[in-house]
């Protein structure tokens, strides 16, 4: 946790291929993994998709499939499970530390102009709320009451890998002094937001 302590940023970068390419250029779906670096590139996590339902499953449900993401540390024990129950809308996920204990969930809010969260502790209390602009489609600000305490952006990854790759770049930006396993829902928050706004065909349900 000391790591986490240190970091007010997070860099989470969705891992491609050129095997991954020529697959998704098929539609054929890969399991997502993902590295997470602090501000200055240090290693901190390493994420994966568990199969869980089978090829045919994942394919038909695309990215509204459910998932369970293991976020592995790099060298600490403390690394979290987000767990995403199959939903076609108000999507949400839990988020759970490696032996199960429960850190927190987050749940999509019915909004017509504005993407809007709601994250929850273990105890089931609103901590913050997630709040994406209609015209900013890659930002989403992390509302504590009303005061805007970080943002999470999805990053431009360069035409090319955009153009023939899924994969995605984010940045999560939080404060200092917050609590680490704040820190560790607020990633697991990434996964569920990648999933729903940005994997392939999921704009029109966004």
């Amino acid at each position: 946790m000391q790591m986490l302590k240190e970091c007010d940023k997070l860099l989470i970068q969705q891992q491609t291929s050129l095997q991954e390419a020529v697959m998704e250029s098929f539609d054929l779906e890969k399991e997502n993994t993902y590295v997470v670096r602090d501000s200055i590139g240090r290693e901190m996590f390493f994420a994966s998709e568990e199969v869980e339902h089978g090829w045919l499953f994942k394919s038909f449900l695309n990215a509204s499939r459910p998932f369970t993401i293991s976020v592995l540390p790099s060298n600490s024990r403390h690394g979290i499970r987000v767990i995403r129950p199959f939903r076609f809308y108000f999507h949400e996920a839990s988020v759970t530390l490696l032996d199960g204990k429960p850190i927190g969930n987050v749940k999509k809010r019915f909004s017509v102009l504005r993407r809007v969260y709601s994250v929850y502790d273990s105890r089931g209390k609103e901590r913050f709320r997630i709040i994406g602009p209609l015209l900013r489609p890659w930002t989403f600000n992390i509302m504590m009451g009303q005061k805007q305490i970080g943002v999470i952006k999805k990053n431009w990854s360069g035409l090319a890998r955009e153009a023939l790759t899924e994969a995605d770049n984010f940045t999560l930006e939080f404060p200092l002094k917050l609590h680490p396993g704040y820190k560790l829902l607020l990633l697991g928050v990434v996964f569920l937001i990648d999933f729903v706004h940005f994997e392939r065909q999921m704009s029109q349900k966004s």
